[in-house]
């Protein structure tokens, strides 16, 4: 259902290195984005900063999560330049901090996936904040090493992850892969919306929106990272 073929993932990493500016893969930096500081590979850099921007943008000054009309107005600038035949709406962003990190994101989490980026944007900007945070928080930490029973910045598991990205979002699920779909309520594939529940037997992932494009924490010696959900069992939303 959603094969995608080898030259269209092609294209789509030479466009997220462009976008983004990303260094040759393979390379290794510490990150200040996480406490305590990850050493992350370089290619997961550009995402990590976006995420952390686009979280900051979604904060007020007291910390709170935005839901007023400023976050509001942002979506309906992206959404009037998408009618505009003359407009590019990539270039209409670039004045709203939030979309225009997202924007960025999007590229990358479409050169991972192979998920159609710009429409991976235009359901981002139309998600409400709290789903928002939660799927922004998750990642912010690509790149972190797997760690049992982690869960906090430094090291996650599957559910480590999952859980601690939507305590970001003021929503506490259970710390065990198969309590957190149990506690979720059931939704179909088609009626996926960002930061819900993709499981399969003694694990979990993060749907980001579109597609079958998912964030997680794998398994020993792999990181957070962006992928495709594979063979899984079930779908759920914590909220």
């Amino acid at each position: 259902m959603f094969q995608r073929s080898n030259a269209r993932r092609r294209l789509a990493q030479v466009a997220v290195a462009t976008v983004l500016a990303i260094p040759t893969v393979g390379a290794t930096t510490t990150m200040a984005f996480a406490s305590p500081a990850v050493t992350r590979r370089a290619d997961v850099q550009g995402p990590v900063a976006a995420a952390n921007q686009a979280l900051s943008a979604l904060r007020g000054p007291d910390g709170r999560v935005m839901t007023n009309a400023s976050f509001l107005d942002q979506a309906r600038q992206f959404d009037q330049a998408i009618g505009r035949p003359d407009v590019d709406p990539w270039q209409a962003v670039s004045g709203t901090p939030y979309v225009a990190q997202l924007a960025q994101l999007s590229v990358y989490v479409g050169a991972r996936s192979g998920v159609d980026s710009r429409q991976l944007l235009a359901v981002w900007v139309r998600t409400d904040s709290r789903r928002m945070v939660a799927v922004l928080s998750a990642l912010a930490q690509l790149g972190t090493p797997y760690r049992t029973r982690g869960d906090q910045p430094g090291g996650f598991d599957c559910s480590g992850l999952f859980g601690y990205s939507w305590d970001q979002a003021g929503s506490a699920v259970p710390r065990n892969s198969g309590e957190i779909i149990r506690s979720a309520r059931p939704v179909s594939a088609a009626q996926l919306q960002p930061g819900d529940v993709v499981w399969r037997s003694g694990h979990v992932q993060m749907y980001l929106g579109l597609g079958d494009a998912t964030v997680h924490s794998p398994q020993h010696g792999r990181t957070v990272e962006v992928t495709n959900w594979g063979h899984v069992s079930r779908f759920g939303s914590v909220i």
